[in-house]
C-alpha cells in the first residue's frame, strides 16, 4: 500500500459530484492510506455551493458509517471547510467547535468589497475578480492581494485551523499573469509576511492540486517559488487535491511528489490512527 492520502474532498453534499461512498471506494481502490471528507461549511448569507445547514447532521451520519463499513481497508475523517469571513466567522467558531470534527480546513474564497460592505467570491469567475479589483479596489491590485493575505493572517490567528486551504488561491484568476507578476517585489513580501504567521501557528499548510484537476494546469498552490521558501522555513505540508470528482483524488500527485522530492522535501504531515504525524513522502 501506497501513504497516498487526502484530506480536502467535497462530495454532492456540497458542490462535489458524487456520493462520499464513491470516493472512499475510489481511494481503497487505488490503495489509499486515507481519506478525509471536507465539505464546505454553512455560510451565513446565500449560495449554491456550500453544505446546506440542514443537512451536516445527515453528512456526519454518513461519513461515521462509512468509517465502520471500511475500517479494514482504509481510514476515514470527517471534516470541513470553513471559510474566514470576520471575527465572528471563522474555523474555531463556537459553532464549529461543538461540532464533531476531526480536523478543519481554513480558508478564504471571499473578500468584502469595501465600497459596497457585499462579500464577493475571489475564485469564481474572472469577470468576478475583476469587478471587485476595480469597484472595490479601485483598480490597486497591491490594496487587492494585499487584502486577501491580510485575512489569511487573521484566518490563523483567530482561528488556527489545522490545515491552511489552498494559501494563494488569489492566484486563480491571474492566468499568464494577466493582474500581477507572483516575482514582483511587493507580491514576494506578502508571501514572506503570511509564512511568517504560518511559522508562528501549528498550522499544516496544504499542497493542492485542484487547479490543476479542473483544467488549470500552470496553478499549483502554492507555486515552486513558495514552496522553496516553505521547505526552508520547515513548514509542514500535506498534499491534496481538492477533489470534486472520485477520479480526482489522486489528481498529478506523481507530478506535485516530483516537484516537491526536487525541491527537498522528504517528508509532509498526515492524519493517522487519529493523530497528526509526519512519514516520508509516497515513492512515485
Amino acid at each position: 500500500m501506497n501513504a497516498y492520502t487526502n484530506y480536502h474532498t467535497h462530495s454532492e453534499f456540497c458542490d462535489g459530484k458524487q456520493e462520499p461512498e464513491a470516493y472512499v471506494k475510489s481511494a481503497v481502490q487505488k490503495g489509499f492510506r486515507a481519506i478525509g471528507f471536507s465539505g464546505h461549511a454553512p455560510l451565513p448569507f446565500p449560495n449554491d455551493w456550500t453544505t446546506p445547514e440542514n443537512t451536516l447532521e445527515t453528512y456526519f451520519k454518513r461519513i461515521r458509517k462509512l468509517k465502520e463499513a471500511y475500517s479494514d481497508l482504509i481510514e476515514i475523517y470527517q471534516g470541513l471547510e470553513i471559510d474566514y469571513l470576520d471575527e465572528s466567522f471563522h474555523p474555531a467558531s463556537s459553532k464549529f467547535l461543538k461540532m464533531p470534527l476531526d480536523y478543519r480546513i481554513g480558508s478564504v474564497h471571499f473578500l468584502k468589497n469595501p465600497q459596497s460592505g457585499e462579500y464577493s467570491e475571489i475564485d469564481n469567475t474572472i469577470e468576478m475578480y475583476q469587478d471587485l479589483l476595480e469597484n472595490g479596489f479601485s483598480g490597486d491590485i497591491q490594496a487587492f492581494v494585499s487584502q486577501y493575505y491580510r485575512r489569511m493572517k487573521e484566518m490563523i490567528n483567530i482561528g488556527t485551523p489545522d490545515i491552511v486551504g489552498h494559501m494563494d488561491l488569489i492566484r486563480k484568476n491571474n492566468r499568464n499573469h494577466h493582474f500581477f507578476s507572483p516575482a514582483e517585489d511587493w507580491y514576494r513580501k506578502e508571501i514572506d509576511s503570511f509564512l511568517n504567521t504560518v511559522e508562528e501557528s501549528n498550522c499544516i499548510l496544504e499542497v493542492n492540486t485542484g487547479a490543476m484537476a479542473r483544467g488549470i494546469p500552470d496553478v499549483l498552490y502554492p507555486d515552486e517559488q513558495t514552496l522553496r521558501k516553505i521547505h526552508a522555513r520547515k513548514i509542514p505540508i500535506t498534499l491534496s487535491a481538492d477533489a470534486h470528482d472520485p477520479k480526482q483524488i489522486d489528481a498529478f500527485y506523481p507530478e506535485t511528489l516530483a516537484l516537491l522530492e526536487k525541491i527537498g522535501f522528504t517528508e509532509y504531515r498526515v492524519l493517522i490512527n487519529n493523530e497528526w504525524r509526519n512519514i516520508p513522502l509516497p515513492r512515485i
